[in-house]
């Protein structure tokens, strides 16, 4: 049309008269690509279309096979297993400060040492 894409939406939004005209020509070109579409699904070279065809005109029989289904799925928690798993964390967070606390050893040993060697040297 020889306008942006900016100064297409702000007159769809503002002028009435546009957005009619620019409906009416957005159907005349659905319209037309459909007709070529169709046009091109008959010729046996056009495998791809012939199946985006029929996937639309008959979705029952050639719609898509692994439609995803929607299933509903309940998952029953007792207190107990909380417990568990709170008790797992606890465990879990002990280690990782005891494994803290242990490397924070070992550099402050390996701190001590390279500081007496600096001296004996």
């Amino acid at each position: 049309m020889g306008l942006s894409e900016s100064t297409v939406s702000r007159h769809l939004h503002t002028d009435p008269k546009f957005k009619e005209m620019f409906e009416a020509v957005e159907k005349d070109y659905i319209e037309d690509l459909e007709a070529t579409s169709r046009d091109n699904a008959l010729n046996p070279k056009s495998v791809i279309e012939r199946i985006f065809q029929l996937k639309c005109l008959i979705p029952e029989k050639y719609g898509q096979e692994n439609k995803p289904s929607n299933q509903t799925v309940n998952i029953t928690i007792d207190s107990e297993l909380l417990r568990q798993v709170a008790s797992r964390n606890n465990v879990i967070e002990a280690q990782i400060i005891s494994t803290q606390n242990e490397q924070m050893k070992t550099l402050d040993n390996q701190r001590n040492e390279s500081a007496k060697n600096n001296e004996n040297v």
